[in-house]
């Protein structure tokens, strides 16, 4: 850059932040501004000791990033809850603090055991009828990150929300309108008012959201994906990480399955990794396929 356009820059920087505060203006070059006032700057990397995943949900030889929002989704029966607890057992080998929201009211011990979880390191918030609600949780989950970080500032934070679709609003315990229709709207309307804020709050407090969610069929999709997902566009804009989870095929005593990131703020996209779900072994990352290389004539 030349002299006259970065005094010029300067110029500018300085002016804005007389005008609206210090942090209005950052200049990306100057380390201690990006720590103290840029959200892209990952402070706390998670080891989860998986080469392989490593790229999909996280940045290769790092681990999984800190103040991010990750999307799992998929079909019933593909891994995504199970690929979550094995996360949560890697959180807690860090030294995190793990958080399992369960709106299914599916979680097993005895499974996430197998799958690597310390079971009384780990909190879990059951789905209370007419009484849980999103608006309620993400509330929960800000009074547990200043708590968290007024005593340790450099502790690795998890949340997991099983599964996003299956979370009441506050308007749809209020509302008797129990259509499809309905509900997708109300979900909708919640995630697009709380998800701006609270992935401040996310990034500021350091600490990270994993929300599985389901799948539907798109109506009148006659070409491409014919699958969306619940929950409107706001989960999709928000997430700093999408990874869809597809099960390859059935092996003896459980399922082969692949993760693979449609959308990654961190590295390139379209990483895969694969794994395997078995009832003797739990969960155990794949070597990946050879690339096939192709033949000059």
């Amino acid at each position: 850059m030349d002299k006259d356009r970065q005094s010029l820059m300067i110029s500018v920087r300085e002016q804005i932040k007389s005008a609206f505060g210090e942090a209005s203006a950052v200049d990306p070059s100057n380390a201690s501004d990006v720590d103290l006032y840029l959200s892209s700057k990952v402070k706390i990397w998670v080891p989860i000791d998986a080469k392989y995943l490593d790229p999909v949900l996280g940045k290769p030889g790092h681990g999984l990033p800190s103040g991010k929002v990750f999307e799992l989704f998929g079909q019933e029966g593909h891994g995504k809850s199970s690929l979550a607890l094995w996360i949560i057992g890697k959180f807690q080998k860090a030294g995190g603090l793990p958080f399992l929201i369960d709106t299914e009211l599916s979680f097993d011990a005895e499974w996430a055991e197998k799958l690597g979880v310390v079971i009384n390191e780990l909190t879990v918030f059951p789905r209370i009828p007419r009484k849980s609600c999103l608006e309620t949780y993400m509330n929960m989950m800000v009074a547990i990150m200043k708590q968290v970080r007024a005593t340790d500032p450099e502790r690795p934070l998890l949340f997991v929300l099983d599964t996003a679709y299956a979370t009441p609003t506050l308007e749809s315990l209020k509302s008797e309108d129990f259509t499809e229709s309905g509900r997708l709207m109300q979900l909708s309307r919640a995630m697009s008012a709380c998800l701006p804020d609270f992935n401040g709050f996310l990034a500021h407090y350091d600490a990270s959201l994993i929300l599985i969610n389901q799948v539907r069929d798109a109506v009148n999709v006659h070409y491409g994906d014919k699958l969306t997902t619940p929950g409107g566009r706001a989960i999709r804009h928000f997430s700093s990480i999408r990874a869809v989870v597809k099960r390859n095929a059935k092996i003896d005593g459980g399922i082969e399955s692949e993760v693979v990131n449609v959308k990654t703020k961190l590295t390139a996209p379209f990483q895969s990794a694969r794994f395997k779900l078995t009832e003797a072994n739990g969960f155990k990352l794949v070597t990946p396929r050879a690339k096939k290389t192709e033949k000059t004539p």
